[in-house]
C-alpha cells in the first residue's frame, strides 16, 4: 500500500509543483478565491481533513523512509484541515504571506517536485 500511496502522492506533487514554477502568481489567485469564498475553504478543509484522517487510520506507520513519509503526509493534511476549518483566516494570512515572493513560490515548487520524484521513485 505504501508505494501506491507513495506514487499518487508523487505525482500530485510532480504535477503541483510544476504549476508553482511555471505558473507565477498562481498561488495568489487561489488563495483569493479561497478567502472569498468561506464555502470553498470549508470544504477545502472538510474534503482536506476526511482524507487526511483515513490515510492516518490506515497508513500510520513509522518504520522506514517511504512508510515515514506517507504517514508524514497523511498526518499534515489532516492537521491542515482541522486548521482550514478552525481558522481558515490564520491559515491564509500565513499563506497569504509567502505568496506573492515568486522566488520562494519557485523554490517551493522546485522541492515540491524533487520530493514528488522522491516518492515516486521508491
Amino acid at each position: 500500500m505504501t508505494d501506491l500511496l507513495a506514487t499518487v502522492f508523487g505525482v500530485y506533487m510532480l504535477a503541483g509543483g510544476f504549476g508553482l514554477v511555471v505558473n507565477t502568481g498562481w498561488a495568489e489567485r487561489i488563495l483569493e478565491d479561497f478567502e472569498s469564498s468561506p464555502a470553498m475553504s470549508y470544504l477545502a478543509g472538510a474534503i482536506i481533513t476526511l482524507a487526511g484522517t483515513a490515510l492516518v487510520l490506515t497508513h500510520n506507520i513509522w518504520s522506514g523512509w517511504p512508510d515515514i513519509m506517507v504517514t508524514l503526509i497523511g498526518w499534515g493534511a489532516a492537521i491542515e484541515g482541522v486548521i482550514m476549518l478552525i481558522a481558515p483566516q490564520a491559515l491564509l494570512a500565513f499563506a497569504k504571506k509567502l505568496s506573492p515572493n515568486k522566488t520562494f513560490m519557485r523554490a517551493f515548487g522546485l522541492f515540491t517536485m524533487m520530493l514528488g520524484a522522491a516518492l515516486i521513485g521508491l
